[in-house]
C-alpha cells in the first residue's frame, strides 16, 4: 500500500470515530462539567426543566417555531459560559429547517374558514356620511326649535308686560281722574253756590 492510501484510511477512521456533537450534547457536557442541575439552568434562563431536558436531547418538537429554539439555545449557552455562535453552528449543521416545517405542517390542523361578509370601504364611508348628515339635520332642527321657543318666550313676556303697563297706566289715569273729579265738582259747586252761573 502506498503512503497516500494509508493516510486516507487514517483520516477516514479518525472522522468516523468522531461523533458529531449536536447542540444538546455540547450543552449537556458543559452543564455537567459545572455540576449544575437542570433546575439551576432552567431558573437562570426562565424555562421549564422539561425544556432544558428537551434542548439537551435535541428534541425541538414542542417548539412553536425554530426561532424560539434558536433563542433558547443562545440563552442556555450564555448561561453556562459557552460561546453562543458555536452552539448555533452545531444547530445549523443539523439542517432542521425543512424537517421542522414538515413536522409542524403535519401537526397543524386545517382551519375551516367561515365566509365573512366583506363590507367595502365605500359602503362604510357612505354609512358614516349618512350618519353625519342625519346628526347635522337633527341638531339643526333642535336649534330651530330652541330658537322658536326662545322667541315665543320673549314675545310672551313682552305681551304680559304690555298688558301690565297699560293697566298700570289706566289705573294711574283713573286715579288721576278720580282725584280731578272732586276738584272739578267742587269748583263747579263753588260756582253754583256762589250764585254765578256759567
Amino acid at each position: 500500500m502506498t503512503e497516500s492510501v494509508i493516510k486516507d484510511m487514517e483520516i477516514h477512521a479518525e472522522l468516523s470515530n468522531r461523533v458529531i456533537k449536536t447542540p444538546g450534547i455540547l450543552l449537556r457536557e458543559a452543564r455537567q462539567a459545572q455540576n449544575l442541575k437542570y433546575e439551576d439552568v432552567a431558573k437562570q434562563i426562565h424555562l421549564s426543566v422539561q425544556w432544558v431536558k428537551n434542548l439537551e436531547k435535541d428534541n425541538y418538537s414542542q417548539a412553536p417555531a425554530l426561532i424560539y429554539v434558536r433563542g433558547y439555545l443562545r440563552a442556555y449557552a450564555r448561561c453556562i459560559g459557552l460561546i453562543p455562535e458555536e452552539i448555533m453552528a452545531a444547530f445549523d449543521a443539523l439542517a432542521l429547517n425543512k424537517e421542522f416545517e414538515r413536522i409542524k405542517a403535519r401537526e397543524e390542523k386545517p382551519v375551516k374558514h367561515q365566509a365573512v361578509p366583506v363590507i367595502s370601504r365605500s359602503t362604510r364611508m357612505i354609512t358614516r356620511k349618512t350618519i353625519r348628515w342625519i346628526t347635522f339635520f337633527a341638531l339643526s332642527i333642535l336649534m330651530i326649535l330652541i330658537g322658536i321657543w326662545w322667541h315665543e318666550k320673549k314675545h310672551f313676556i313682552l305681551q304680559i308686560q304690555s298688558v301690565m303697563v297699560p293697566s298700570q297706566e289706566l289705573l294711574l289715569k283713573e286715579t288721576a281722574k278720580k282725584s280731578k273729579l272732586p276738584e272739578t265738582s267742587t269748583t263747579k259747586n263753588k260756582m253754583i253756590f256762589s250764585g254765578i252761573d256759567h
